[in-house]
């Protein structure tokens, strides 16, 4: 089992390369069987909330930690309604 996430339109150039690759095809091309992937639409609600309380909280430049994770979410929350969160399951 993987979990990650994935562009809703693989040809969408907002959302960044990494995030526009076709899992379910490269695990299949990799000889994986079976494989199916399930969208984990009721993670993104606890996922957004994080975000968003983590771009809310008061900078403390003397938190390096605090600092990187704001940044990420306001990274993450420009392009989160692009995204979907998802899991694949495989047989080797």
């Amino acid at each position: 089992m993987l979990t990650g996430w994935a562009a809703r339109d693989r040809d969408d150039d907002r959302v960044p390369a990494r995030l526009r690759q076709d899992v379910l095809a490269a695990l299949v091309a990799a000889g994986f069987s079976d494989v199916v992937e399930h969208e984990e639409a009721v993670w993104r609600p606890a996922e957004r909330a994080m975000w968003e309380a983590a771009v809310a909280h008061a900078e403390d430049p003397a938190d390096p930690a605090l600092v990187s994770m704001q940044s990420e979410g306001r990274r993450v929350l420009a392009t989160f309604d692009l995204i979907r969160r998802l899991r694949w399951t495989a047989r080797a």
